[in-house]
């Protein structure tokens, strides 16, 4: 499978440990080839992805949406997703 584009995004645990709140923020990718797009959890053939969109939420962060057969699912990331948005769209 060739690679077309990938982009990163976020994932904060939240966990009460000793009576005090802890953050854990950690990164994975969001990985679009030629007939599926791939994350850390979940695969989706591009024929399951019916529309992606993407909402800043923040000067450094917003959500990209994934619209499925199987669900809305959201990825919390950091970067421009206009690259990864515009190949997924070439490809439909």
């Amino acid at each position: 499978m060739n690679r077309i584009a990938q982009i990163s995004y976020h994932v904060v645990t939240r966990t009460i440990k000793h009576n005090e709140l802890l953050h854990e923020e950690t990164e994975h990718f969001l990985v679009l080839f030629e007939n599926q797009i791939v994350s850390n959890e979940c695969a989706f053939y591009i024929e399951e992805v019916l529309d992606m969109s993407y909402r800043n939420f923040s000067n450094q962060m917003g959500l990209l949406y994934l619209h499925t057969t199987k669900g809305l699912f959201s990825y919390t990331i950091k970067d421009n997703p206009a690259t990864f948005i515009h190949r997924y769209k070439s490809l439909k």
